[in-house]
């Protein structure tokens, strides 16, 4: 009597396991998700170079406002306060649209871990800094502090996926 050959066991690190979707459709998807990355990117380049005029640029004129927080006056600025409301508006609407799907304790927590700081991070190119930024680079010391609040969202997202996966 031939042995016949036992199944292969399942991969506890393969992260594609519970899928239909072949591997090609993961690269398709893969590569639909870095084109939009890249056309985010390249959008949120061109707004950060054009310079705020026009009927959304604000002028701070009272002296006790520079005195307060240092406001630059009498120059054009982004209205951030309004950029930063609308980012979070849209992170509501994105958190509340996931809170009703089926998901994993710690889901919501890590998405919204992983959103507020990516629009914190790119509002943060459209504000006007005084003080140096920190190790001489481009970044300010809230695109560093939301780069790792990022890293420590994606982080729990991938821990809380990985356990709902195996329970």
């Amino acid at each position: 009597m031939a042995k016949s050959p036992m199944p292969p066991l399942p991969d506890p690190d393969d992260m594609f396991a519970d899928t239909r979707m072949s591997f090609g459709d993961h690269i398709e998807e893969l590569r639909g998700h870095i084109l939009r990355a890249v056309y985010g990117f390249l959008i949120a380049m061109v707004v950060c170079i054009l310079p705020p005029v026009g009927p959304w640029a604000v002028k701070f004129t009272d002296v006790e406002a520079y005195k307060l927080v240092g406001v630059p006056l009498e120059k054009p600025l982004h209205p951030t306060q309004l950029y930063e409301a609308f980012a979070e508006a849209l992170i509501f609407a994105i958190l509340y649209w996931r809170i009703g799907k089926p998901h994993s304790r710690g889901t919501i927590i890590a998405l919204y871990l992983m959103l507020y700081p990516a629009a914190r991070f790119v509002v943060e190119f459209f504000r006007s800094h005084e003080q140096a930024n920190p190790f001489g680079w481009s970044l300010s010391i809230a695109q560093w502090v939301a780069l790792g609040l990022v890293a420590a969202g994606a982080g729990l997202f991938i821990a809380r996926q990985r356990t709902a996966r195996t329970a």
